[in-house]
């Protein structure tokens, strides 16, 4: 079966899961989950929610990436506005002679 790359690694939920025992864990779509240890059972992974409440997740409902838009935007922060209003500006500039009426 298909397992998870690593153990003590984040994962976050591609589909909300509602608990249907008291030994698992319900969560929403989006969720960061903490993977612990493999389950008893072939598809389940032991693991930690945000709150620290642990429990039995399905394998089956989990992405081991990040969703695209709770990713850091590091690289875009650090290039500064003025970089950013200069190539805003120039693709603006490009576009004036083919937009402008003679």
């Amino acid at each position: 079966g298909k397992k998870f790359p690593q153990l003590f690694r984040a994962a976050w939920a591609s589909h909300r899961y509602e608990a249907e025992s008291s030994d698992e864990l319900s969560f929403a779509k989006g969720d960061k989950i903490t993977i612990i240890a493999d389950g008893a059972d072939e598809g389940w992974l032991v693991a930690m929610n945000a709150n620290g409440e642990e429990g039995l997740v399905p394998l089956s409902r989990l992405h081991h990436k990040a969703p695209a838009l709770s990713a850091p935007v590091k690289p875009a922060r650090s290039k500064g506005k003025g970089e950013f209003s200069a190539t805003l500006t120039g693709a603006t500039a490009a576009l004036t002679p083919a937009v402008a009426i003679p």
